[in-house]
């Protein structure tokens, strides 16, 4: 949030690119622990797939591995670089942050009997509320992608990351259920 605050255009963009690396840094540790560092046999897997003579049971390592909202965002945070610094362009990954750290802290509130009481309220107001903060997620992608399109007619327009992103929004779409029903809801809306 930093960078909202600084008026210089450079420190600005040098404190988004820091929020960004920090959030791609935390996606890549959090997918890394959930699913394992890739070895040689999971490219080896990934070649026999993309031959198409791989076995569901070989595939399903990576099918989770794709299917994990940290990947997505893994993408995500990198094609931010090119991107002029937007708390909106943000609102995705700091809610998805949220909750993947009030989770982590409360498995470590829960580990000491002091800090469990102090801090598990507040770990579990957001971990309650998961639900919400995930559909949260799926309406800032819609307003991302509305939010881009107006910018492109603006002298702060980038095609290179609207591009990017209608591809990232594409796999989401396909793939996770919050992102679906927030482009559904958008679709419902704009007929109506």
């Amino acid at each position: 949030v930093m960078f909202l605050l600084t008026s210089d255009p450079h420190q600005s963009r040098f404190l988004f690119m820091r929020a960004t690396l920090a959030a791609t840094v935390s996606y890549f540790l959090t997918a890394v622990a959930r699913h394992g560092m890739p070895d040689m046999g999971t490219f080896k897997v990934m070649w026999k797939a993309f031959r198409g003579q791989a076995t569901q049971a070989d595939t399903r390592g990576i099918f989770n591995f794709a299917q994990d909202d940290n990947t997505h965002y893994l993408f995500y945070c990198p094609i931010l670089i090119s991107c002029t610094p937007s708390l909106v362009l943000l609102m995705p990954v700091i809610l998805s942050s949220a909750v993947t750290a009030s989770q982590r802290g409360k498995r470590l509130a829960e580990m000491s009997a002091v800090t469990k009481k102090l801090s598990g309220m507040t770990f579990d107001k957001v971990v309650a509320r998961e639900a919400q903060l995930k559909q949260m997620c799926g309406n800032a992608e819609v307003l991302i992608l509305i939010f881009m399109v107006v910018e492109l007619f603006t002298p702060r327009r980038n095609l290179l990351f609207l591009i990017l992103y209608l591809q990232l929004i594409k796999v989401r779409m396909l793939i996770n259920p919050d992102s679906k029903a927030a482009w559904t809801n958008a679709a419902q809306k704009c007929d109506s």
